[in-house]
Parts: structure tokens; C-alpha cells; sequence
């Protein structure tokens, strides 16, 4: 959708939007909040171009600085801006940022025990292997059915975590909990294991 309208009379029709909404529940404006998230996705595209996070991660990132502009405070900051474009460029860049350094953190906590897990299902190659894939192996048979599902999901099926919460229709916040969570305990209990012995 190419846009239509110039920033103040696109604002105006947000604002005006919050304000019926507020006072009689009327019914929503959604070509001016479709054209808002279209302003916002090109954005988001422009700056995604080095961190290269998925359409899903994109798409997240775009909902919830809509959610953000749903407030007649947040409209008024936007109005208020020198440039619009250029005000809504910096919050888009610096939620991708953020979006990107979690991915960043969750893959370096995510690749140990990754590698471990898939090293349970190969022949082993050392001794050292040897003992660790029974462990593993018993660690993963503990797991419920779901549990697997959800590792099976992320590292046999190389899901992100994007797309296994579009799966599920959950909320990513609440599958990546689940798996950190998760791979916690396994980590605690291969750990506990092997200090054991």
C-alpha cells in the first residue's frame, strides 16, 4: 500500500481515532493504522537490511511499536518530532537493535547445548562422547511429549523461535521462556550428571 495521506493529516486521523475510541467505543480507523504499519515496515526493512531478522521478527517488531502508538502520548512525541519519518526511522532502528542483541544472546546460550543434543543422536566418535549421549539420551526421555516436540521444533526442524510461536499461535515472549527454561534444566541436569561420576 503506497501511502495516501501526509504525516499531519495521517496523525489527525490517529488521533482522532484514540480519542472515539476512548470516549464511545467507536469503531476503529484501520486504512489510517494499516498506512501507519506500512510506514512502519518500510522502516523496519531499511534497517533490517544487516541484521537480517526474519519477516516474523520483523512483523513483531512493527506490532509492537503500533501498540506503543496507541497512546495519545506516544502520537503527540511523533507530531511533535522535527521529522516524522525520521522519528519513527530512530525507534524502528533502535527496536531491531534490541531485537537483534536478544536473538544474539539467545543463540549463544542455545549452541552448547544444541551441539549436545545433536551429538546424542550420532555414533559416537570419542570416549568422552560415549559417555555423555546416554546421559542425554536418559535427560531427554524424562522430557514430556511436548517438551520434545518443542526441542524437536527448534533444533531437528531448525524452527526459530518466530516461527514455532506463529505455530502455536503463542506469544514469542512465552515459547522462548519455555525453551530457555528448558535447556536450563537439561543443561542443570547433564552438569549434575557428569559431576557425579
Amino acid at each position: 500500500m503506497r501511502s495516501t495521506l501526509k504525516w499531519p493529516q495521517l496523525l489527525d486521523r490517529l488521533e482522532r481515532d484514540l480519542e472515539r475510541r476512548s470516549s464511545t467505543g467507536g469503531t476503529r480507523d484501520d486504512q489510517a493504522w494499516e498506512e501507519m504499519r506500512d510506514r512502519l515496515y518500510r522502516c523496519a526493512m531499511m534497517v533490517n537490511a544487516r541484521l537480517r531478522l526474519s519477516r516474523e521478527e520483523l512483523e513483531e517488531v512493527v506490532q509492537d511499536i503500533l501498540l506503543r502508538l496507541q497512546s495519545p502520548d506516544a502520537l503527540r512525541r511523533l507530531r511533535l518530532a522535527g521529522s516524522q519519518e525520521g522519528y519513527l526511522f530512530v525507534v524502528v532502528r533502535n527496536h531491531v537493535f534490541d531485537v537483534g542483541r536478544r536473538l544474539g544472546r539467545e543463540l549463544h546460550r542455545l549452541v552448547p547445548l544444541a551441539d549436545d543434543v545433536a551429538s546424542a543422536h550420532v555414533a559416537p566418535e570419542s570416549p568422552e562422547q560415549d559417555e555423555t549421549a546416554p546421559a542425554l539420551h536418559r535427560e531427554l526421555q524424562r522430557l514430556s511429549k511436548e517438551e520434545r516436540r518443542l526441542l524437536s521444533l527448534r533444533f531437528w526442524e531448525g524452527l526459530s523461535i518466530a516461527e514455532i510461536a506463529r505455530k502455536d499461535r503463542e506469544p514469542y515472549s512465552r515459547v522462548a521462556v519455555r525453551l530457555f527454561r528448558l535447556l536450563r534444566r537439561l543443561r542443570d541436569r547433564l552438569v549434575g550428571s557428569s559431576s557425579a561420576r
